[in-house]
């Protein structure tokens, strides 16, 4: 509730107060015609209620009349403590977006002139110097907290740019991979079908018709991550096909197409009995199809890959270790977010386009699971973290239908 005191017309007249008990008496009057004044003439005031305006006033009155008590005791320490509240004051104006040094140093003036215009010419020297040391000091605070804010804002300016670039970067990185990786189906499919115009009706016909499909489904897939990655990206969760499936079998038949390719290097460690739940199949396919390929792509070749499966309350979790060049802990802070390469996969002159993590944590979080990795002695482990029932964490969403 807005501080208001509401006095008389007569309230400043009268005799001037000679003590600091005086002083002490007239603080109300003092404060609000200081309030009345400064909203009058100070055009910043008016953005905010009274209680922000006084901020600290009371106090320093407060303080103000112990200065000019009889007792010299402690004077000096009292004399400090005003100019500590005058800079507080200050401090507490560079936080209201609308003030200036100029209107913090009119409040001063004005409330000097309101407390010179009701002391005994003998207090009105230690008043004034008082309040103008508080003013210089005001004056400095203001002016050291505004530069304060701006070298602040400078900074993030600074860091903004620097990650813009870095984005820049990793987008041009991207771009370079995403031409390389397209550039092969493509061609396939141009030779393909040039062949076939050729000879529609040569004996190698069907080959040629499987080839070119089998190159327009991976170009497809590719288009689907980088818009399921931007989907992702943009703070969108993927849309999924809940039904019930077998984790254990969902991986099984990843491993299985994964080591056509990579040869038998994988160590699938499964609990008794089946994982049954519901997942979107697809999806949790193509995750685990990223986490075993990302593995044997950068993990040692002479080592094999683990995957392990346990349940932890209400959800499981996948873990895939690969023994290889560790993370470090900045690296592992930024491997899920799109385009970034960790240091070691840069080096390896792989082509990758940065999106496979992403895709997994996004498929993940679209389950209402999440993603971690840890990094530790050699081996680098990626866990995919599943809710037994994912139903409960995505039905809500109108572009989700179960099975």
């Amino acid at each position: 509730m807005a501080l208001r005191i509401y006095l008389s017309p007569d309230a400043f007249s009268g005799t001037k107060f000679a003590s600091s008990e005086t002083l002490r008496q007239k603080k109300d009057c003092i404060i609000n015609q200081w309030l009345v004044t400064v909203r009058h003439r100070v055009r910043a005031a008016s953005f905010y209620d009274d209680n922000v305006i006084i901020d600290s006033l009371p106090e320093y009155l407060d303080e103000l009349a112990v200065l000019l008590s009889p007792s010299k005791e402690k004077h000096v320490e009292v004399a400090l403590s005003t100019v500590r509240t005058s800079r507080e004051h200050a401090r507490q104006r560079t936080t209201l977006a609308h003030y200036t040094l100029e209107d913090v140093l009119l409040e001063h003036d004005i409330l000097q002139d309101l407390i010179l215009r009701e002391t005994n010419p003998e207090d009105s020297l230690t008043v004034a110097e008082v309040i103008s040391k508080g003013v210089r000091d005001a004056a400095v605070e203001f002016m050291h907290q505004q530069l304060a804010k701006k070298e602040a804002l400078l900074n993030e300016n600074h860091r903004v740019i620097d990650a813009l670039q870095k984005e820049r970067e990793l987008r041009e990185q991207f771009v370079a991979a995403l031409t390389h990786d397209l550039r092969q189906p493509l061609s396939s499919a141009r030779v393909s079908a040039q062949l076939l115009q050729r000879d529609p009706d040569g004996p190698s016909r069907t080959t040629l018709i499987a080839r070119t499909l089998e190159s327009l489904n991976r170009i497809e897939r590719m288009v689907g991550d980088l818009l399921d990655a931007t989907q992702i990206r943009a703070g969108h969760k993927l849309s999924l096909v809940i039904s019930e499936c077998d984790l254990a079998k969902i991986c099984q038949s990843v491993t299985g197409e994964v080591a056509t390719s990579a040869g038998d290097r994988f160590v699938c460690k499964f609990p008794e009995g089946t994982i049954r739940g519901f997942w979107d199949e697809a999806n949790v396919s193509r995750a685990l199809s990223n986490l075993l390929s990302n593995a044997v792509k950068y993990g040692d070749p002479a080592e094999k890959v683990e995957i392990t499966f346990f349940k932890k309350n209400d959800y499981v979790h996948v873990a895939v270790s690969n023994r290889g060049s560790p993370l470090s802990a900045a690296e592992q802070r930024m491997i899920f977010m799109p385009y970034y390469r960790a240091n070691s996969a840069r080096h390896t002159g792989k082509k990758g386009w940065g999106l496979g993590l992403t895709l997994v944590k996004g498929i993940a979080e679209a389950h209402g699971g999440d993603v971690s990795v840890s990094s530790d002695g050699g081996v680098t482990t990626f866990t995919l973290i599943l809710p037994i029932d994912a139903r409960q964490f995505v039905e809500s969403t109108s572009s989700v239908r179960t099975e």
